[in-house]
């Protein structure tokens, strides 16, 4: 049995990630994408305290730009992780801020 805080928290989670996949074809307002989100965030500026990418590709990248472009997420608090380092230093080049790391392990804690 799932509490009824739990089960608002995730539709609260969906309602944001619903807006964030409408904002890369249509802008919202980030103040329309914060209103939806649950008072568990530890910044003023950030949705989440970080979000990590493991895999560095397009999936990743169509995720990352919005994030940082929308400033929903500041790049400081992205981190990335890839086997290859050519690809961890595309995204060092492409969004500026990001944090890389070498493993999974580095990259999730």
């Amino acid at each position: 049995h799932r509490s009824r805080s739990a089960k608002s928290k995730d539709l609260r989670f969906t309602m944001i990630a619903h807006r964030f996949l409408s904002a890369t074809t249509r802008p919202l307002s980030r103040r329309a994408l914060l209103s939806a989100s649950f008072s568990t965030t530890t910044s003023n500026h950030d949705v989440f305290s970080k979000i990590s990418f493991i895999g560095t590709g397009k999936m990743a990248q169509a995720l990352i730009a919005p994030l940082i472009k929308t400033k929903l997420q500041a790049p400081s608090s992205i981190n990335a992780f890839d086997v290859s380092d050519e690809a961890l230093k595309q995204v060092k080049e492409l969004y500026p801020g990001v944090q890389v790391s070498n493993s999974i392990q580095d990259s999730v804690q």
